[in-house]
């Protein structure tokens, strides 16, 4: 089943009435990530493009480092992939340019080197442009016609831009971490420091989208709003929901936001200062502790649009392909068409 904070949160188009199942194998869940930018050829840093089945980024890391003979801390990548799957990712490294990387013996069974090109810089995180993803959800049950019309919304207004269960652990142990955080019982390196930091603002922010949801304002603005601007970091207070406003809107150009909590003061004002501060006193253990921990505030779209979703029924499957920007969870996209039994 899906784990508590997630399954609990409110849907865009109702609790789907159609249901599956999830990564029976690392097959049904393939994700290849498309950088922001092209390596330009030259340069003292290796990039390496690599497919892995069953194998999790870290798990790449360290055998990269061990076959070149470089510190794992020096091996970089531009996100996070999942383990129980199939995925195509980038890696980089420092490597002398008189040298030509020898990858004999590195391939296996769960590695294969797509391709291997040189740049001028280090690989950074976040420098993804898009995750294109093919998704085979199995063994079908329910109103298969609800999957259909759900998919066809999807297309037309997109989808709560929640943070993935993923993004909590396994049995929500981030959350339990953080806690532990917090009130000083743990101490933790700052990779897991980052880790648990990042779970306690997803949560937050999923709390004020699942309650926008109710309130039939997830893809609407309202007093006091935050607009971000589409696929970018950038964001404004509107100071008037006008018709110019509600056209950036309606085209997706802007959308509205949540916060992602931190020190300082609330940067929406009005109504949905009123509604964010609510969710943040009911949870504070949380939204004290991200002030405390000196983590600045920031926001991030309620909405996400999913681009070239498709979709076919095989037998008793639905193979769904679509392409996420980079950030979003496929998992927020999957739970508003079926109502899945095991999201692996």
């Amino acid at each position: 089943m899906m784990s508590g904070h997630f399954s609990s949160l409110a849907y865009a188009y109702g609790l789907p009435t159609a249901s599956g199942q999830l990564k029976q194998s690392p097959s049904d869940f393939i994700v290849t990530e498309q950088l922001s930018f092209e390596p330009s050829g030259d340069g003292e840093h290796l990039f390496v493009l690599i497919k892995k089945i069953g194998l999790n980024t870290l798990d790449v890391c360290e055998q990269l480092a061990k076959h070149f003979h470089v510190h794992p801390r020096n091996i970089t990548y531009a996100g996070l992939k999942d383990k129980n799957a199939i995925t195509t990712q980038w890696f980089c490294f420092p490597f002398p340019i008189k040298l030509t990387a020898d990858f004999n013996g590195f391939e296996s069974e769960s590695i294969t080197v797509v391709n291997a090109i040189r740049n001028t810089k280090k690989l950074k995180r976040g420098a993804i442009k898009a995750n294109k993803f093919e998704i085979t959800l199995r063994n079908l049950s329910g109103e298969l016609s609800n999957i259909e019309e759900r998919i066809q919304l999807i297309k037309e207004h997109g989808v709560p831009n929640y943070f993935g269960a993923q993004r909590f652990g396994h049995n929500e142990n981030n959350l339990v971490n953080v806690r532990k955080l917090f009130s000083g019982k743990i101490k933790c390196n700052r990779n897991k420091k980052s880790i648990y930091l990042s779970a306690a603002r997803s949560f937050l922010f999923n709390e004020v989208l699942s309650q926008r949801i109710k309130n039939n304002t997830w893809n609407q603005f309202i007093d006091g709003d935050v607009a971000v601007l589409n696929n970018s970091r950038s964001f404004f207070v509107l100071d008037d929901v006008n018709a110019e406003i509600m056209q950036r809107l309606e085209q997706g150009d802007v959308h509205p936001s949540a916060p992602l909590w931190g020190k300082g003061e609330g940067i929406s004002v009005g109504e949905a200062n009123k509604q964010e501060m609510l969710i943040m006193a009911t949870h504070s253990e949380y939204s004290n502790g991200l002030v405390q921990q000196g983590l600045q505030q920031d926001r991030r779209a309620t909405r996400l649009f999913v681009n070239d979703l498709s979709y076919q029924f095989n037998d008793n499957n639905l193979i769904l392909s679509f392409s996420l920007l980079s950030g979003s969870y496929a998992t927020s996209v999957l739970r508003e068409i079926i109502n899945e039994v095991n999201f692996g």
